[in-house]
């Protein structure tokens, strides 16, 4: 009867420190979940600016040739009124 009283009492002093332990899991991994999620949010919003970025700098890559190609077409054109004003 002794060991059985003691039984129970280990029971209901272990059963309740379980309990608290799977509590605590359990909030530790929605915690986990939650700065996950917000870690990979974050990725996604560095990677998009990133993207957006690249996209930027090829516009101003085009740009630029397209300016660079058109002063020298308009080089071009000065030589040749400067040639035909000489003769």
């Amino acid at each position: 009867m002794a060991n059985e009283k003691a039984a129970t009492e280990t029971a209901e002093t272990i059963e309740p420190a379980q309990q608290q332990a799977v509590t605590e899991a359990e909030i530790d991994h929605q915690r986990w979940e939650h700065e996950h999620n917000a870690l990979l949010n974050e990725l996604m919003q560095a990677r998009s600016m990133a993207q957006e970025q690249i996209e930027r700098i090829r516009h101003l890559e085009q740009a630029l040739d397209q300016s660079q190609a058109s002063l020298h077409e308009m080089r071009l054109r000065v030589i040749d009124q400067q040639f035909w004003r000489r003769n």
